[in-house]
């Protein structure tokens, strides 16, 4: 095999299992971020592999945790034996641009067969997505967002208005071109199935289960078909375990909850497992953000756990059922901490039963009146070993809470959007101000009644439809996007030895860092910094600006301010890349399942290349092919990354004489050392300040459809 260092004194050390060694423990969690995810991983591992920590029969990773476009990496990785060759153990830079451009050619050749020319989404929609921009603001709108905006609907709707189809098709298409052996898509996400390089890595997908969800009984995924009595029926009949109900009798055990058949549709909400004892409805705590999840495939098993080890259960999750309007109406989702929601910091539990402000008391009990138990959530995808196809999509569903298919989150999202809609109206009286506020709302209606934006979060059942005891599953940034808490969470609940020293290299899969946005913000949650101070790891929290509220993943007891971040800047010269490295040490996060008391060092490896998240349509892939290609070829030809990856897992190197040293040592840049106990703790992060960063951000609409923009383009 070729390796491509620059050193003809580096020995590549031969490879031994991490959770073998007497003192560290090594892993690897990614950001999301789309194609640009995906890719960036590409290159990443191929340095890994240059490091010494990949190789053609094994891997130094104990376990690999990804989120959104990454995660579509990562099952390649697992389950392709061809993709990992290609990857992995690619002989050059030069291959891996080729690798590139091949797979985005094959996406590209999907993108232009099903996506019709002239696709336009103002007339798909019936709205005019640029009608509150003029001039030259709106003709820059038409052609960065409209243009795009068209493109990706004529492939989603053409993807049968499912993500998880899109996901599918996208995949399974890549794989097949580039020699994949057999269909990747019909392949089990399970321990046996591991190509043998990672039969002792661990997988772990990073995903959101919304913590309510809507079954559409009327009208649905825009076809103007209506789900009968029969059909539901028959839902029920698959979903109801018998020992509680009387299948003949479960549509009509369910009937009465209803007032109005013709105008509701029902509700999934779920909540903490219900001990014996404490089945009375004025019991039942419901979740209220969306609930941070884990697909796993270790040595024994494979399947799903939930950030709910605060709870009976981290595996199962109480479902109930109840009416709903069909129609959108904010004050039925008040309950639900809407923006802006004051006192939100103080709250100190995390159910949403002990959250709810005494004015909606009232509100909250005559929805409980009218729950039904439907027993647990049925155990995603029929239970056992997920498909790849089902691990990608549901860790990569970043349109999610746009889906009105999960209603709580839905809320969230827009009351936000909706709230700076508000903040900019100078006064009651500004008559154009407020018609767009009315618009925004209408459209809001709109989107909320059409079942064609449904599937932009993934049934827990699909591609079969989901039932009363099922959930609707969205991209993993709506609870972790760098996937670190989970990572760490899967190593203290398989029994790790907390004595050992963690080394986690964390890939950020970013575009730019920027001083206090969520490039930064996304890293301070895991330590104590400003936006999370007053709130108990676990607890709920809504970072600055982000679509959604989740559960704080805090799991580290030392304190990091954006300041210290900036000031510990490793730029990488002839590289957009930079480097960091930081120190924590676990603290107890109850929902999460982390443990107080590991020492935990984390390599934080920056992309900062300025490729758009959001690369669906044609015209766009066509565009960025070739900057994705360069970016992983540089990627993989920095062998100063390789030195700082070497340096910071203390992989020596033999100089001609066969002695060991440090890259230090060879005249490279000084490594950055862990403080000693009492100091404070020295954070070695890199930053890449830009002039022009959030102009995607600026040139979204106020219009409800333009927040497919905020909540796709952007926020993963």
């Amino acid at each position: 095999m070729k390796f491509w260092s620059l050193f003809t004194n580096v020995l590549v050390l031969s490879l031994a299992r991490a959770d073998d060694d007497t003192d560290t423990v090594v892993r690897w969690s990614s950001t999301g971020g789309g194609w640009r995810a995906m890719f960036a991983c590409v290159g990443f591992a191929n340095v890994f592999q240059q490091a010494g920590l990949m190789s053609e029969d094994s891997s130094l990773f104990s376990a690999i945790a990804t989120n959104s476009g990454a995660s579509w990496f990562l099952v390649q990785l697992f389950y392709s034996q061809a993709f990992y060759d290609q990857t992995v153990m690619a002989e050059s830079p030069e291959d891996l641009y080729n690798f590139t451009m091949q797979w985005m050619g094959t996406y590209e050749a999907f993108a232009l067969e099903v996506v019709p020319n002239g696709t336009d989404i103002n007339e798909a929609l019936g709205i005019d997505l640029a009608a509150l921009h003029t001039g030259t603001e709106r003709e820059q709108f038409e052609y960065n967002v409209v243009t795009q905006l068209s493109e990706f609907w004529g492939l989603y709707y053409n993807s049968n208005a499912s993500w998880a189809h899109f996901v599918d098709t996208m995949l399974s298409r890549a794989t097949d071109e580039l020699g994949h052996k057999g269909v990747f898509a019909d392949i089990q996400a399970n321990p046996e199935n591991r190509i043998p390089a990672l039969q002792s890595t661990d997988m772990l997908i990073q995903s959101t289960l919304a913590p309510g969800s809507k079954i559409r009984l009327g009208p649905h995924r825009g076809t103007g078909t209506t789900t009968t009595e029969e059909e539901l029926s028959e839902e029920f009949e698959f979903e109801f375990e018998d020992e509680y109900y009387d299948p003949a009798e479960k549509w009509n055990y369910l009937k009465p909850l209803f007032g109005d058949i013709d105008n509701q549709d029902l509700m999934v909400y779920l909540g903490p497992l219900v001990q014996e004892g404490e089945e009375n409805a004025t019991n039942w705590a419901l979740y209220s953000v969306g609930i941070s999840t884990a697909y796993i495939v270790n040595d024994t098993f494979a399947g799903f756990q939930y950030s709910t080890f605060d709870s009976p259960s981290s595996t199962e999750l109480a479902t109930y059922v109840s009416p709903t309007s069909r129609f959108w109406k904010w004050n039925d989702w008040e309950s639900y901490y809407l923006w802006p929601n004051e006192g939100f910091w103080t709250l100190p539990t995390p159910n949403a039963t002990a959250r709810i402000d005494q004015d909606l008391v009232e509100q909250y009990k005559s929805q409980a009146v009218n729950m039904t138990s439907t027993g647990t959530l049925a155990p995603p995808f029929g239970g056992g070993a997920a498909s790849v196809i089902q691990a990608a999509s549901i860790s990569s569903a970043a349109a999610g809470p746009l889906s009105p298919a999960a209603p709580t989150l839905f809320a969230q999202a827009l009351s936000l959007q909706r709230q700076k809609v508000r903040d900019g109206l100078e006064t009651d009286t500004d008559l154009a101000a407020v018609a767009g506020l009315t618009a925004y709302d209408l459209a809001a209606g709109d989107i909320y009644k059409n079942g064609v934006f449904d599937d932009f979060s993934v049934c827990s059942q699909w591609p079969n439809p989901c039932g009363p005891a099922d959930g609707q599953f969205l991209d993993g940034a709506f609870s972790d996007n760098p996937s670190v808490a989970i990572n760490v969470a899967q190593y203290h609940q398989t029994g790790g030895d907390l004595s050992k020293t963690m080394k986690l290299v964390l890939t950020n899969t970013n575009q730019d860092l920027v001083p206090g946005s969520y490039d930064t913000d996304q890293i301070l949650q895991y330590f104590d910094c400003s936006f999370n101070h007053d709130v108990s790891p676990g607890d709920y929290v809504w970072l600055p600006g982000f679509v959604v509220p989740y559960r704080s993943p805090q799991i580290f007891e030392e304190t990091l301010t954006v300041g210290d971040f900036i000031i510990a800047v490793q730029p990488m010269e002839d590289s957009n890349m930079s480097t960091a490295i930081l120190y924590g040490t676990t603290i107890d996060n109850a929902a999460f399942g982390v443990q107080a008391g590991q020492s935990v060092e984390i390599l934080v490896i920056n992309t900062n290349t300025p490729i758009t998240t959001f690369i669906a349509g044609a015209t766009i892939i066509e565009m960025q092919m070739e900057p994705l290609a360069a970016m992983v070829q540089d990627i993989a030809s920095s062998q100063e990354l390789v030195a700082r990856v070497k340096d910071f897992l203390g992989i020596l190197e033999e100089n001609e004489n066969g002695e060991e040293i440090s890259r230090s040592k060879a005249g490279e840049a000084e490594n950055v050392d862990k403080p000693d106990s009492g100091e404070e703790p020295n954070v070695g992060m890199t930053l890449r300040s830009t002039s022009d960063a959030g102009t995607s951000r600026a040139l979204c609409p106020l219009w409800a459809v333009g927040l497919l923009c905020s909540g796709y383009l952007l926020l993963v």
